[in-house]
């Protein structure tokens, strides 16, 4: 009896150990993962996680005040502040041009989604109107957009 159990546990260990090997050789353990070769040059791949980035719609050229607006001529301040520009130089946050750029930009970057400051503005050109643009040039290319309501700046006339 003794010699039976034995030999059964012999056998046992034996076929989970030809199990293992054709398991392993078959890959069902550790899949090899490969990028597609046309994937080259596009950028970083993140796992599961979700890829935000602030996006600001409120830079203008034609208002030049202290507060949010891009004086190209006037770059002032100090250092090393002053010395950062766009990379598509001075820019309009409604120029259709220069978000759908930055919606093409975040894309090879591997983000997946704007998180765009905004506030109720019924003016022509005006936050509603750059949000909208936003919203138009990020489904041209799958990004997608959340709203980070900025409700400080809103009265109850709006």
């Amino acid at each position: 009896m003794m010699k039976n159990k034995k030999n059964l546990i012999i056998a046992l260990l034996t076929l989970i150990s030809v199990v293992i090997v054709v398991l392993a050789s078959c890959q069902l353990f550790f899949p090899k993962q490969e990028l597609p070769a046309n994937n080259a040059g596009k950028g970083y791949s993140f796992s599961d996680k979700v890829v935000l980035a602030y996006y600001y719609i409120w830079y203008t050229k034609e208002e030049f005040t202290k507060d949010w607006s891009y004086d190209p001529e006037g770059i002032t301040g100090e250092a090393p502040l002053r010395d950062i520009h766009p990379i598509l130089g001075a820019y309009d946050s409604y120029d259709p041009y220069i978000v759908e750029e930055h919606v093409k930009m975040a894309k090879r970057a591997k983000i997946d989604a704007f998180a765009v400051s905004w506030w109720f503005d019924s003016q022509t050109n005006g936050m509603n109107d750059r949000l909208a643009l936003v919203f138009e040039k990020a489904a041209l290319h799958g990004l997608k957009v959340g709203i980070d309501l900025e409700a400080a700046s809103m009265t109850m006339e709006e």
